[in-house]
């Protein structure tokens, strides 16, 4: 797995990590610089043309020694300030590169042949997320990633990994108690989530704020899965999913709003449930083919969205009981309609 780079961060400099940044100090030095000397002969001018004898000597001698103390002051100030800057920076270093090493760690423990050592690099790798602000998204990529690997579900076969399903379902656990409240300062809802052809053992994504991009692409739905209540507000895409015999997928009181959402994907026996679901200000694909199964939208609310249901309707059963179009377009132009048993209650295509 790649190591994270640090280039960004050091290019921007904002944070002063890594290379203190002192020529704004510098400059306000030398300005602080050029109105002390102003003023010290102000000072000094003022005195030789005021004062007379012994004690405008004296007076001159005193204003003088004031100027150069000050001077000094702000020279001292100056490179105190460098001083704790740059130790500053090599603190940032150090730290910085404790955390790549544990990252490196992580990295290795989930490559692991071992079970238990792969489990306790999925902990690792979470732990990291929640303390390396700056590359959390780089934390996250390599958990979607190890679900996107290979995983042979038969324990008989030769290429299964004992242990293997208790890892995933960690790891789903770990993402999803990190979604759930999106105040947290340990919330992962504003990063992005790639699952695209993971292999999934079900999974409970109930409640989660996905706020940032969420892609599922090309997963095999063919167990149990919850989104329930869940929030999504990024690109959410769907695209090219098989919801199969034997699964079951709730999508119930969910709310997609303000991003693309994407449901151009293969149902072919599954149970798929959006009822009571809300998508609110999106632009809806829902170019899907349905061969079997049942698609409920009951109760769902369409608020101000433009959404396509140029579907293929072959087989099962689809119910738009009680759904509401509130503004927006809700359109079934281009819908092939063969064998599918629709329900529509007051809902029908010609709906806009």
């Amino acid at each position: 797995m790649t190591a994270p780079r640090f280039g960004k961060r050091q290019a921007t400099g904002s944070s002063g990590r890594h290379a203190p940044r002192l020529s704004n100090v510098w400059i306000a030095g030398t300005l602080a610089l050029i109105v002390a000397v102003a003023v010290g002969c102000g000072i000094y001018w003022i005195v030789e043309h005021l004062e007379e004898g012994e004690a405008k000597t004296g007076e001159s001698i005193r204003s003088t020694l004031a100027m150069l103390t000050l001077i000094a002051a702000i020279f001292a100030g100056v490179y105190a300030y460098r001083k704790q800057r740059i130790a500053e920076s090599e603190a940032d270093r150090a730290d910085d590169k404790q955390l790549l090493e544990r990252y490196t760690s992580a990295a290795e423990q989930l490559g692991h042949t071992m079970a238990a050592v792969r489990l306790a690099g999925v902990y690792a790798m979470a732990q990291l997320a929640d303390e390396w602000l700056e590359q959390r998204q780089v934390c996250i990529d390599v958990l979607c990633a190890y679900m996107r690997m290979p995983f042979e579900r038969d324990e008989a076969s030769d290429n299964h990994k004992p242990g293997e399903r208790e890892v995933r379902q960690t790891i789903i656990r770990v993402i999803r108690s990190h979604l759930q409240d999106p105040q947290s300062p340990t919330s992962w809802s504003e990063s992005d989530f790639d699952f695209t052809s993971a292999r999934f053992e079900g999974a409970d994504f109930s409640d989660c704020h996905f706020h940032g991009k969420a892609s599922f692409k090309l997963v095999i739905f063919d167990m149990w899965f919850n989104f329930t209540n869940s929030v999504f507000k990024g690109t959410t895409s769907f695209a090219a999913a098989r919801f199969y015999a034997g699964g079951t997928t709730i999508f119930n009181g969910a709310q997609f709003s303000g991003g693309d959402v994407y449901f151009n994907a293969l149902f072919g026996g599954a149970k798929v449930s959006f009822e009571g679901a809300n998508f609110s200000s999106v632009m809806m694909n829902f170019k899907a083919l349905i061969t079997d199964g049942e698609v409920s939208f009951n109760g769902a609310t369409f608020s101000g969205s433009e959404v396509d249901f140029a579907a293929a309707f072959e087989g099962g059963t689809v119910s738009f009981d009680g759904a509401q179009c509130d503004g927006g377009t809700v359109s079934f132009d281009g819908a092939e309609y063969g064998g599918t048993r629709i329900i529509w209650g007051e809902f029908s295509p010609s709906m806009s």
